[in-house]
């Protein structure tokens, strides 16, 4: 209601009556159905857009929701209907993805000036996807809501480690590229993994002489975390733990998992923001660090 009492008249107000069509996200719908009920009685041939993320099942026809899973912006999409969604409000839609979403959240802000939120960005790619698509001409006027902030986001997607740790930012002009050498050229040494029962000791001991300060933790099949000799030695010279319980209550899941054909700039930038990287390959297991960087630009 406050959105089809406020929100609503506040555009029709600014645009002077004038509205053609109306972009905005669409989470938990309250936004978007209380300023389409308003704008529809007022404006009927007004179009509402509807951005949802791939991986949200908002959209419909449900055909447009193809892709299931995760996704990393916030405040728009669902796995359910939310009951406050009228989706009958919405005219049309459009999926939007991460990497879109971020790249044009930060042009917003480098460009515009609007310190907006990834979800912002996603409605922004929709727009400019729609009226290229429709060619709209300069006697069309489209309004874009920018229904979120930047301030919950400065460590994630302005964060440009955080971009490239998840594949949203191109490595052109990494200062860090080491020619086209890859993970393959560090000579690395399979090391083994241990289970989540394996005692501290026993870790301990792999760490030692496999000369890693990290081991692979494997549970029904896979590699989901890692032991870290700082955090083991840490805990057993405090005696917070013993030599002879189990590792799982001492590891971490602040790893990526790479192939052996990953860039050395690209695995300098994963270990910006992660601890260890994992490479499998031919059925053997490889841990890099940041110590395995340091020796190869040392000997190169």
């Amino acid at each position: 209601m406050a959105h089809y009492d406020q929100t609503a008249e506040e555009i029709l107000d600014q645009c002077d009556g004038k509205l053609d069509y109306l972009v905005m996200g669409v989470g938990t719908g309250g936004t978007i159905a209380g300023i389409s009920r308003k704008i529809k009685e007022k404006h009927p041939e007004c179009v509402i857009v509807g951005v949802d993320p791939h991986g949200s099942i908002l959209a419909i026809p449900d055909t447009l929701n193809t892709i299931q899973g995760s996704y990393h912006v916030e405040g728009t999409g669902y796995d359910f209907i939310p009951r406050v969604l009228d989706r009958t409000a919405i005219d049309h839609w459009i999926k939007s993805d991460d990497k879109n979403s971020f790249t044009y959240a930060r042009r917003l802000i480098a460009q515009e000036g609007c310190l907006c939120g990834g979800s912002a960005g996603g409605s922004m790619w929709a727009a400019m996807k729609f009226a290229k698509e429709n060619n709209l001409g300069p006697d069309k006027r489209m309004v874009v809501l920018l229904a979120d902030s930047v301030r919950n986001y400065i460590t994630k997607f302005i964060n440009d480690s955080w971009m490239r740790d998840l594949g949203f930012l191109d490595m052109e002009g990494d200062q860090r590229i080491a020619g086209d050498k890859t993970v393959r050229d560090l000579g690395l040494s399979a090391v083994p993994a241990v289970t989540p029962e394996t005692d501290i000791g026993s870790v301990l001991k792999l760490m030692t002489e496999h000369k890693v300060n990290g081991i692979p933790v494997e549970s029904e099949g896979k590699i989901t975390r890692f032991a870290e000799l700082d955090n083991l030695i840490k805990k057993v010279s405090k005696g917070t733990a013993s030599k002879t319980e189990e590792v799982k209550g001492s590891v971490t899941g602040n790893f990526k998992t790479v192939t052996m054909d990953t860039s050395l700039a690209h695995l300098a930038v994963f270990l910006d923001v992660r601890k260890f990287a994992l490479v499998e390959d031919n059925g053997e297991r490889f841990v890099v660090t940041h110590a395995d960087l340091a020796g190869f630009y040392a000997d190169n």
